[in-house]
């Protein structure tokens, strides 16, 4: 474990393993700790760096919002602090966003990206209002109430039963963001930009995981972004909602390790 100090909060973040670095970016109400199982095989070949984005986890915000961008610049202050000059980038949901901001922002660092349940595109109306509705909740003391009814959501609604200790763990997780950290983040998502122009572009590979039960990217959305990207590999999750990593373990891992062999073959 270690902190790195930024413009915008104290960045915390984890660092195992050893040769060509991963780096994995949890969603949103989430942080490093949603990954501890899922990253143990990737040790053995490989240099992990965990962070906690800004106002997630043990890591602080200074600001009332936070951009895409900020958190992609906190994620490079990172591995300026490590040393690390090409990365592989694994981004969750909105880690994923980072995922991509970071590729905008610093391509030459980058070997390869994942968007595991995560998209280029910006909020539809629908869900910019949703997000919007949130910030007044969290500012009006109710967390609480939004982990309580978004978190088992997350999920495939026939896996909610199944993965009941799972969805407590990510319950607990979200829990402990601070209210500041959480409408910082929900406002930078609310701002964030459209970023399919970095997928079209980006010279590394690109990678992107989707479950067929996701009930946050129904299918028929991630479909039409795997048509709109027919250069990027793409895997298929068939029991998973927006948690593959938890629902379809082995089967995640699987695509992520082929393409990371993949991404650093040209080292």
């Amino acid at each position: 474990m270690g902190v790195v100090r930024t413009t915008i909060g104290e960045v915390n973040f984890s660092d195992n393993g050893k040769g060509k670095a991963v780096v994995f970016l949890h969603g949103y109400l989430e942080s490093i700790e949603i990954w501890s199982d899922f990253v143990e095989t990737f040790y053995k070949k490989f240099r992990v760096v965990l962070v906690d984005l800004p106002g997630h986890g043990k890591s602080t915000v200074n600001n009332d919002s936070v951009s895409m961008d900020e958190m992609a610049n906190a994620v490079n202050e990172v591995l300026n602090h490590l040393g690390i000059s090409k990365v592989v980038l694994v981004g969750h949901s909105m880690g994923g966003y980072v995922t991509l901001a970071f590729a905008n922002r610093f391509p030459e660092k980058v070997k390869g990206i994942v968007l595991f349940h995560s998209h280029p595109n910006p909020d539809p109306p629908q869900k910019l209002a949703s997000r919007l509705s949130d910030i007044e909740k969290v500012s009006s003391g109710f967390l609480a109430k939004i982990v309580e009814a978004s978190i088992p959501n997350l999920y495939a609604n026939e896996n909610v039963k199944r993965f009941e200790e799972y969805v407590a763990r990510s319950k607990s997780i979200a829990l402990k963001t601070s209210a500041k950290g959480v409408v910082a983040a929900l406002s930078g998502m609310v701002n964030r930009d459209d970023r399919n122009d970095v997928i079209e572009r980006i010279s590394s590979p690109v990678l992107m995981i989707f479950g067929r039960k996701d009930n946050l990217i129904p299918s028929d959305v991630a479909e039409k972004i795997v048509q709109k990207h027919p250069a990027s590999r793409v895997c298929w999750l068939e029991n998973s909602g927006h948690m593959g990593f938890i629902e379809e373990r082995n089967q995640a891992t699987a695509a992520i390790a082929s393409f990371l062999t993949e991404a650093f073959d040209n080292d």
